[in-house]
């Protein structure tokens, strides 16, 4: 298996990757900020005392605040996000307006909200890196819950992520920034760039399905795409990125009124936000609910697609779209992480956790026809 550190073979295809993934901060290995040097800038720009908690993220520094006060609840938690030194600050600020933007058209929207310095600016430059670029402190408001990826939910659960997913889509419709164009390796319509990280993946059969997805989307997603609506997209709603409460009453139970459920309570992690085709965005909701067994794999994502179409309609080439790019997206998710994996060893234990599943996802996926997934769907 080829190395990290391998010379590059000069062709324009991975000239072309080669600037996509140094876009993307892929090849990021920052040194962690020490949290009391964060507090310190938390309490000169934010007002804001209380103890750190760093949490697990791909490129950047996050932690979780919990703020001392004296008000009714005496404390109150925040997210505390310091970009890595490799991400253009322009980058950020996109981050930053969407939050922005979707907060005007959607007050309801369980999203983070931006919390202002004290002389009101989203987003502070106060530490420095390896990178070009200062490191960008902001804080966001904190949401409760868990991520879904850690227990199972009903299929009226998955119609809620539908529909929180199409009225962020409606909500992002009327966005736009000159960053929103950005060339990110997440992005589904740059997978064909992604095929030389294919030496990452030791595992032959592994190389053959995602071989097959290549194939898939130049024959049958590229021919679509001019034809499908483009905007600004979440570009990440997987199962970690979706937050659920437990205990919500649940009123649709005539016999027992009283009986708790589980809700979903929030959408996180804006930092894949992309101008691109909208089915994409869909077909990552989906493609995180793929089940690795069983005679149908969309059994889960099926309800996603169902709960978004009550919101925001579909055409049918849209439509196919989602269903032909959902195992795209765990081609995608496999390559990148394989390389991540090879180029910081250190945490590829973290980044291969979001991967477990692949190799039997692709192989259910594969043995179900495309047109019996959109007949299920209709």
């Amino acid at each position: 298996m080829p190395h990290a550190t391998d010379p590059p073979k000069h062709s324009p295809m991975l000239a072309n990757l080669t600037d996509l993934l140094g876009e993307s901060a892929l090849e990021v290995q920052e040194a962690r900020l020490d949290p009391e040097a964060v507090g310190e800038q938390l309490m000169q720009n934010y007002g804001l005392r209380g103890t750190l908690q760093r949490i697990a993220t791909e490129k950047d520094d996050t932690f979780v605040l919990t703020a001392e006060g004296k008000g009714d609840p005496p404390s109150q938690k925040y997210l505390v996000k310091i970009s890595s030194s490799f991400e253009d600050p322009d980058l950020v600020d996109f981050q930053s307006a969407v939050l922005e933007h979707v907060a005007e058209e959607d007050v309801f929207l369980p999203v983070p909200r931006i919390l202002r310095t004290v002389d009101g600016q989203l987003m502070i430059g106060c530490f420095s890196g390896s990178g070009p670029f200062p490191r960008i402190l902001r804080v966001l408001s904190y949401l409760d819950g868990e991520p879904l990826g850690t227990t199972n939910v009903s299929r009226a659960n998955h119609e809620q992520i539908g529909r929180l997913d199409a009225r962020l889509s409606v909500a992002l419709s009327s966005f736009g920034h000159p960053k929103a164009k950005r060339p990110l390796a997440w992005d589904l319509a740059n997978f064909p760039k992604l095929e030389p990280l294919l030496r990452y993946t030791e595992s032959a059969e592994m190389r053959e399905l995602l071989m097959r997805q290549f194939a898939i989307f130049d024959e049958q997603i590229v021919p679509r795409l001019p034809d499908v609506t483009h905007q600004v997209v979440h570009n990440d709603m997987n199962r970690y990125n979706v937050l659920i409460r437990h205990g919500v009453s649940n009123p649709r139970s005539r016999r027992f009124p009283w009986k708790t459920g589980i809700e979903i309570s929030g959408v996180i992690d804006f930092g894949d936000v992309v101008y691109t085709a909208l089915p994409f965005d869909l077909a990552i909701a989906a493609s995180s609910q793929l089940t690795p067994s069983g005679s149908d794999p969309w059994v889960r994502a099926r309800s996603i697609v169902r709960g978004y179409r009550e919101v925001r309609p579909l055409t049918t080439t849209e439509l196919e779209v989602v269903v032909w790019a959902a195992p795209v997206r765990v081609a995608v998710r496999t390559l990148l992480i394989n390389y991540q994996s090879a180029l910081n060893p250190e945490r590829g234990v973290y980044l291969n956790s979001h991967i477990t599943d692949n190799l039997a996802v692709l192989k259910s996926a594969s043995k179900v026809s495309t047109s019996s997934v959109l007949r299920g769907l209709v």
